[in-house]
Parts: C-alpha cells; sequence; structure tokens
C-alpha cells in the first residue's frame, strides 16, 4: 500500500521530529507495518526487559480510503421563559 513517494516522505517526516526532539533511536528496515512506516517506544525495565509502551504511525492509506470529513450541527436550546 501507498507509493515509495508516500513511505519516503512519512519516514522522512518521523525521522525529523525524533530528530528535533533529541531522541536517540535506531532504524530497523523492514519493520514498517504494511501501511506505514512507524515509531515503536520501547523501554527497558528495572530486571533488564525490553518492553514496548506505544506505537506512532503515519497511515497516509486510509484517509483516501475513507474520505474522512465532518458534520457541524447546530444545537437548537429551548428558551427556559
Amino acid at each position: 500500500m501507498g507509493s515509495e513517494d508516500q513511505w519516503n516522505h512519512a519516514t522522512e517526516s518521523l525521522e525529523k521530529v525524533l530528530k528535533l526532539r533529541k531522541i536517540e533511536y535506531k532504524t530497523i528496515p523492514g519493520e514498517a507495518a504494511f501501511y506505514g512506516p512507524k515509531i515503536d517506544i520501547s523501554w527497558w525495565t528495572a530486571i533488564g526487559r525490553l518492553w514496548q509502551l506505544s506505537t506512532v504511525q503515519f497511515d497516509f492509506n486510509l484517509p483516501h480510503a475513507f474520505r474522512p470529513g465532518s458534520t457541524l450541527r447546530k444545537t437548537v436550546r429551548a428558551s427556559s421563559r
């Protein structure tokens, strides 16, 4: 899913954020999910185990598939007279 340009843009964007925030990271080629590059946030516990805490992922395909949007509704309140 996604073009090579989309994957490159997503990967570069994720790396840019990590560099701007001065967060140490390493890339693991081939570890992305099938729908976009990701950042896995892991932590070493006090007893030496590696635990995955969260994943941040760009999905450039899903918005195009569902055409998201919003609808605003006007709320009408009854008068208290």
